[in-house]
């Protein structure tokens, strides 16, 4: 898998916040829903987390962000897929 995602906006979010925000994300993800790719929202006091993603594990794309007040202050393009040897 290759990504990279950057803070937009640090006067709404800083990293630290932003690492909180989708900590409590993907854990909720994992534990209530047992997989790791998209179509997840979930609320959090610092921003509202989305993710959202094309494809299986054989080959996917996807973004997730971070919105505080309507904002996109966070946003991480992400794609990967099985390797085969």
């Amino acid at each position: 898998m290759n990504y990279r995602g950057a803070v937009l906006r640090p006067e709404h979010i800083d990293a630290d916040r932003a690492g909180v925000v989708i900590k409590a994300a993907l854990s909720d993800l994992y534990r209530n829903e047992g997989r790791f790719l998209g179509g997840h929202v979930f609320h959090h006091a610092f921003g509202r987390y989305e993710d959202l993603s094309e494809g299986d594990v054989l080959g996917f794309v996807g973004t997730e962000q971070i919105l505080v007040g309507g904002l996109t202050t966070y946003r991480l393009h992400y794609h990967g897929g099985q390797i085969v040897p």
